[in-house]
Parts: structure tokens; C-alpha cells; sequence
């Protein structure tokens, strides 16, 4: 098991940490990411849309037909 070290996050009135377990899944549970090349193109991609919206991905797993991501 993973453990991720981050920062307590200080705003005006709070203190602390946001964080998302995201699950996404293909319909009908099909095996879209079982090849090797569309397994990396789909983590490339949330990859590149994370860091342009400036989310910290801490986890990402793809799986032949979902993929877990654990991000603040």
C-alpha cells in the first residue's frame, strides 16, 4: 500500500486536505484498455488535463476495463 505525504492546505476560514478516489469504467465493463498502447494513451492523456488544471495526481492505475485515480 501506498502512503502519499502532502502539506495541510491553510484558506481563510479551514485547514486541511481534498481528496478524490475518481473510478472510471468502460460501459458495458469492456476490455478497452487491455492493449498496451491505449493503456498508455488513456494515462497520457489524464495525465496532460491534470497538470493544465493544476490537479496532483497521487495515484493512477488503468486497468484493463476501469482505472482508479486517488488526486488532490
Amino acid at each position: 500500500m501506498e502512503f502519499v505525504n502532502v502539506e495541510l492546505r491553510h484558506d481563510n476560514h479551514k485547514v486541511g486536505i481534498n481528496f478524490w478516489h475518481i473510478n472510471w469504467q468502460t460501459k458495458y465493463r469492456y476490455n478497452m484498455f487491455a492493449k498496451f498502447k491505449y493503456k498508455n494513451l488513456c494515462e497520457g492523456c489524464i495525465r496532460k488535463a491534470a497538470k493544465r488544471h493544476n490537479i496532483k495526481i497521487h495515484i493512477l492505475k488503468v486497468m484493463p476495463d476501469h482505472l482508479h485515480t486517488l488526486i488532490t
